[in-house]
Formats: C-alpha cells, sequence, structure tokens
C-alpha cells in the first residue's frame, strides 16, 4: 500500500500546507508512524465527540450518505460489497497522520500491519482519507480528486484500495460519503458507503485505533 497511497498523499501535501483554503484543521503536529496502536495518546487535532459541533457534507452527493452501521470493536473494520469482483476482510483499522503534514487517514489492511507506514501491503488495503484536517464527527462527501479545495465548514474525504487480485495497484472511489461518529485518543469510529463507479461498491464501518507517534 505505502509505495502507490505515498504517491496520492504527495499530491495532497501541497493543498494541506496551503492554510488558505484549508479548514484549519490540517495544522496539527503528525500523530502517527509509530508502530503500534496506543491508547493513551491523543492524535493532535483529534477532538472529542460532539454531535453539536459534527461537520457536515452539506449537499454534495446527499443522495449517497453512508448508512447507519454497527461499529467494530477498536482495531477493526467490516468491508461490504465488491471491487473489481473481490470483497475485502481486512484484520485491522487504524487512524494515523501522514509524516510532513500529510493527510489523516484510516487504513483498512487485510495484511497483518499495524501503524507501520514503512511496511508496504501485499494485500489489499481500503483506506480513507481526510486531507483537510483531523477526522471529527460529522459526514463528509467523498470526493474522486485527491488535489480538490478543501473549502472552510465544507470538508470532504476520499477513498482508496489498493493491491486487489486482478492486479489493480490502486482505485479510487468516485462517490460516496464518510460518517464519523465519534473521536477520541483511543479510536476514531465511523461507517462508509463508497460508488467507484463501474468498479463495484463498497460500504462498511470501522473503528480505527489511534496510532502513537
Amino acid at each position: 500500500m505505502v509505495l502507490s497511497l505515498s504517491r496520492l498523499l504527495l499530491v495532497s501535501l501541497s493543498l494541506v500546507a496551503c492554510g488558505g483554503d484549508d479548514d484549519g484543521g490540517g495544522g496539527g503536529t503528525a500523530d502517527g508512524g509509530g508502530s503500534r496502536a496506543d491508547a493513551s495518546t491523543r492524535p493532535d487535532g483529534g477532538r472529542a465527540s460532539d454531535a453539536g459541533r459534527g461537520r457536515d457534507a452539506g449537499d454534495a452527493d446527499a443522495g449517497n450518505t453512508a448508512d447507519a452501521a454497527a461499529i467494530p470493536e477498536v482495531g477493526a473494520a467490516v468491508i461490504g460489497g465488491e471491487v473489481r469482483g473481490q470483497s475485502l476482510a481486512p484484520l485491522h483499522a487504524w487512524y494515523t497522520q501522514f509524516p510532513g503534514g500529510g493527510p489523516f487517514a484510516v487504513a483498512m489492511p487485510e495484511d497483518d500491519v499495524t501503524c507501520d507506514l514503512e511496511a508496504p501491503f501485499a494485500m489489499a488495503t481500503a483506506s480513507v482519507g481526510f486531507p483537510c484536517g483531523p477526522a471529527e464527527a460529522g459526514t463528509y462527501p467523498i470526493v474522486a480528486d485527491p488535489q480538490a479545495e478543501c473549502k472552510v465548514g465544507a470538508p470532504h474525504a476520499w477513498m482508496l484500495v489498493e493491491n486487489l487480485e486482478d492486479g489493480t495497484a490502486e482505485l479510487l472511489a468516485a462517490s460516496g460519503s464518510v460518517t464519523v461518529v465519534s473521536v477520541d485518543g483511543t479510536s476514531v469510529a465511523g461507517s462508509f458507503a463508497a460508488d467507484f463507479g463501474d468498479g463495484g461498491a463498497l460500504s462498511g464501518s470501522f473503528n480505527a485505533s489511534v496510532c502513537a507517534n
């Protein structure tokens, strides 16, 4: 996962660094890249879930919002549907910020890898990215363009799957939404519904462990 996802993240770095177009959440110090999830560590910029302060996607892709889904235990994800004829069964779910001020993201790999950005993933991996700042409670529209401008009060997300069995290296969702239901020093939990066009569709939920430095 790391090589292809890194290319996508490098494109996003310049956007996160441009505070004028950002919603103000992307300037926090990176928390992530550690070797294990650490429930005692609060990610910089993370905030406790507050339904009254949750961000809303507005009318962007309003017809394709993430359905309510049962939230799994911390460090796990459940994914339904198929992309390119393949279903995904992640072993872990974890949340971190990529080095150098990169996007915050939830990684859901089928590999037995946790909070290690240097370990290449050989098996299928689904990732949800928050390029406009740390994840907060609310609903984010999924956009297909990782270079999309971050608008104040209307952040977006992207979803990527990689290393599929048919040889597909990476596939970005065209539309959909991600709903974050809670954020604290232990985990980031939520659900998603993503449309990959002719490639298929995925939906599910995650309760991602927060990675330590």
